[in-house]
């Protein structure tokens, strides 16, 4: 968890080689050996892990990922059971070119105060393979407290959440609320879904190990 990539090249994602992506990254110096293995990380913040529940994690792979948050594994696509390595194959092409998004549910345990680090590797099928992808989204189900607003009579009125993720990104939907008392007095409340950074792209990309020979 500790380790430094501040060095690291980044990009927005998808990140790869070979196919149509937003963020090349380098396969190293030989087209007949390629990286086996190309690593990803991503930190994003939160506050309280107590106010999520169930991660939901898509994951775009050509050919194989292993997924980790904090140091946890949490998800495997199209990769060996077992203890991996950067010399470790997938055991099949992508055949999909890394087009499929891939769900996997995600305990929320995983996630610490501050600071979490989403770790991905992706391996190759061979190392004369001619491309890579990866792309990754994480969503959460808020379960916090519910924000409420009084309004000063009974009525129909706009109600706008917007959700700011760790770039500064934002995101907004809007309802119309009605607010209904015996009172002249009224409040609405509005639970947030998914507000944890609505779409977590781990934009950070190195390639730190050669393929096999």
């Amino acid at each position: 968890l500790g380790f430094g990539d501040g060095g690291w090249a980044s990009g927005p994602a998808p990140l790869g080689y070979g196919d149509p992506v937003s963020t090349t990254v380098s396969y190293g110096p030989d087209t007949n050996n390629k990286y086996i293995t190309t690593y990803f990380r991503r930190t994003f913040n939160i506050g309280n892990p107590a106010d999520y529940n169930t991660l939901a994690l898509s994951l775009r792979r050509d050919d194989g990922a292993v997924v980790y948050i904090n140091g946890v594994e949490v998800a495997r696509s199209n990769m060996p059971t077992g203890a991996v390595d950067y010399l470790t194959l997938a055991p099949a092409f992508a055949a999909d070119d890394g087009v499929t998004y891939f769900p996997f549910s995600v305990s929320s345990s995983v996630l610490v105060p501050g600071d979490n680090i989403v770790a991905v590797e992706i391996h190759q099928n061979l190392g004369t393979s001619s491309d890579l992808r990866f792309d990754l989204a994480v969503t959460a189900n808020y379960s916090g407290p519910t924000p409420t607003h009084t309004y000063a009579a009974a009525g129909s009125y706009p109600v706008t959440l917007t959700v700011t993720d760790d770039d500064g990104a934002t995101s907004s939907t809007t309802i119309t609320g009605v607010a209904r008392s015996a009172f002249d007095a009224a409040s609405i409340a509005m639970s947030p879904r998914n507000v944890l950074p609505t779409r977590v792209e781990v934009t950070t990309a190195a390639t730190s190990a050669r393929s096999h020979r």
